[in-house]
């Protein structure tokens, strides 16, 4: 995946999303309530790592790259993945399952962003 890899673009894609996305994106719904400097890090480890499997300069920017390789950033995966996770919550047979959606405030010691409020803009496409 280097600067001298013999690997097509594509192949370096397959091994990105197939390896690479899935370790990094395991318990995104948890995490996504982490602090945004981390989150930061995240997605600057992303950009790094989309800018040398893509072999391009330094001086293109993050978001043609992340556009013409067709890969969402860290931030907009967040509420998609937090979605999807509510979704099959509420659609759970087992009711203390379901009981994780009590978004109550007794429930919230901790002046956070809940987990329960990541995916409150995010419309399903």
């Amino acid at each position: 995946l280097g600067k001298y890899s013999k690997l097509s673009l594509n192949n370096n894609l397959l091994i990105y999303k197939t390896i690479i996305k899935p370790e990094w994106t395991y318990g995104l719904q948890i995490w996504g309530t982490a602090a945004p400097s981390t989150i930061q890090k995240i997605q600057v480890a992303q950009n790094k790592f989309l800018r040398k499997l893509s072999q391009l300069p330094i001086y293109c920017y993050v978001d043609l790259i992340h556009k013409s390789l067709n890969i969402e950033p860290v931030v907009k995966l967040i509420p998609r993945f937090n979605y999807d996770y509510l979704q099959r919550l509420y659609n759970h047979p087992n009711h203390l399952a379901t009981s994780l959606l009590d978004n109550s405030p007794t429930t919230r010691r901790l002046r956070r962003v809940h987990v329960l409020d990541l995916s409150v803009n995010y419309q399903p496409p």
